[in-house]
């Protein structure tokens, strides 16, 4: 499905996978947004699982008509652990669907 339709970048390795939202109209280089409140997922093989992503800052660094890239960096609380996890340099590529 194309990420515009799910509202969700959503970036796979193997079964663990990282989800951000995003809405296609705040996709525009140099355009920063911050989301609070577990907004991301992140699913690991760890013995937590499920991550809650908070103070998540996301960058768009290019843009043109058929993809976006930017970076990110976060930190996350585990579900069911008081650990923290953080995450320095992310970065994402998405493909645009055809309208």
């Amino acid at each position: 499905m194309p990420p515009e339709r799910l509202g969700r970048i959503i970036g796979y390795n193997g079964e663990e996978y990282i989800s951000l939202p995003y809405e296609r109209r705040n996709i525009l280089a140099g355009n920063k947004t911050n989301f609070k409140n577990d907004a991301i997922d992140i699913s690991l093989n760890d013995d937590f699982g499920i991550w809650g992503g908070h103070s998540v800052e996301m960058e768009i660094t290019n843009v043109d008509d058929t993809s976006a890239e930017g970076k990110f960096h976060l930190t996350a609380d585990g579900l069911q652990t008081d650990k923290k996890l953080q995450l320095t340099d992310g970065s994402f590529r998405i493909l645009f669907s055809d309208k």
